[in-house]
């Protein structure tokens, strides 16, 4: 049974190694611009009129369907961060998605969707064989310790 335990354990940290390399994010930069609109990218991009390029507003609702309650937090000047975390592929995909709010160069707020079924499935399919080995061993522990049928 140790040798089976070893197999479970050695058998779960490279399932867990495996989600853990297999983890992939994405981001996007966003501001409030003056007025108090939504709009991607950065004003502070590199060029001299940089700041006088007027950028097309864009609905929260579209952008961050996951986040309504930070539309009323955000002040102009505020610049925000998506970040998309994917992880589990080929045959369980599982996604967790975090929007930072950063004012005046320090981060007033972090909002995560997802984080907790992201995890959760990442600890359940890396902990699998060890329930796995736990269900059979018990089982066996089962079958041995009742006495033998009469007869």
């Amino acid at each position: 049974m140790k040798g089976w335990l070893a197999a479970a354990v050695g058998l779960s940290g490279l399932i867990l190694a495996w989600l853990l390399v297999s983890m992939d994010s994405c981001g996007r930069v966003y501001e409030i611009d003056a007025k108090g609109r939504l709009v991607e990218g950065s004003a502070s991009a590199p060029g001299p009129d940089a700041s006088k390029v007027e950028r097309a507003a864009l609905r929260w609702d579209d952008r961050f369907p996951k986040f309504p309650e930070v539309a009323g937090y955000v002040r102009p000047g505020d610049r925000l961060e998506d970040t998309t975390t994917t992880g589990g592929y080929p045959f369980i995909s599982v996604s967790m998605s975090t929007l930072r709010v950063t004012r005046d160069g320090q981060v007033v707020l972090t909002a995560r969707d997802g984080a907790v079924k992201f995890w959760g499935a990442i600890a359940g399919l890396s902990a699998a064989p060890l329930l796995v080995w736990g269900v059979v061993a018990f089982w066996i522990g089962v079958a041995r310790s009742r006495p033998p049928p009469p007869g």
